[in-house]
């Protein structure tokens, strides 16, 4: 364990509890994961063999972890920093029912959006800054990304778009595209991308990172 802890602190330049925070979020996940029979991330695999497949423009649009989990450390006092991590450290003991999870997934991919809305809101109501961070910051950093893609996509030829994203950010992304706040994608991106130790983020806040498959490009 300490030996994962000392690998992303200086991978990372977290700090150490970022770290350690970091390491039992990874092992929770880990845990799910092998209850529910699924790859972390399997979703994201099969896009890019897509890609390779057939070719489009890819384009990685979501905030880099780093960031997030910096972000998400730094917005909390030290008591809420205390309960996060007793809260990590039983989840990584509590083992997941398998057979509850499968339920709530299922009727999240049925379109029961109430189970989502519940969850969401108990993330608010222990942890509200997480809600933030986690979600409605990467729900505006999504669909700024999204739109920076339309408007170069524009300067060429005529595409259709597919944007892959959790279940959580689908309402906020829509919310962001729909209604916005009159700010430009760059205004909003420089107030969600910076941390402590980061910022220079010229390049996160004003460009859009295609990923190398195949010789499609902007």
């Amino acid at each position: 364990f300490w030996d994962r802890v000392k690998t992303v602190q200086e991978s990372s330049g977290m700090s150490r509890g970022s770290a350690i925070g970091t390491v039992l979020l990874t092992q929770v996940q880990d845990d799910y994961a092998d209850s529910l029979g699924v790859e972390l991330g399997g979703e994201f695999r099969a896009a890019w063999e897509y890609c390779e497949k057939h070719n489009p423009i890819c384009i990685l649009g979501d905030r880099p972890l780093k960031i997030t989990l910096c972000r998400s450390w730094e917005s909390l006092s030290w008591w809420g920093k205390a309960r996060c991590l007793a809260a990590l450290i039983w989840s990584s003991f509590q083992k997941p029912d398998p057979q509850e999870l499968r339920e709530w997934m299922q009727n999240i991919l049925e379109g029961d959006s109430d189970v989502l809305t519940e969850s969401m809101a108990e993330l608010r109501k222990s942890f509200p800054t997480l809600d933030r961070v986690i979600l409605r910051e990467r729900d505006a950093y999504l669909a700024c990304k999204i739109y920076q893609t339309c408007r170069h996509l524009q300067r060429s030829r005529n595409h259709t778009m597919v944007a892959i994203v959790g279940a959580g950010h689908g309402p906020g992304i829509r919310d962001w595209l729909t209604n916005g706040n009159g700010q430009t994608p760059e205004e909003i991106l420089r107030g969600i991308v910076e941390t402590k130790n980061m910022k220079d983020v010229n390049s996160l806040v004003n460009d859009v990172t295609q990923l190398p498959v195949g010789n499609n490009v902007f």
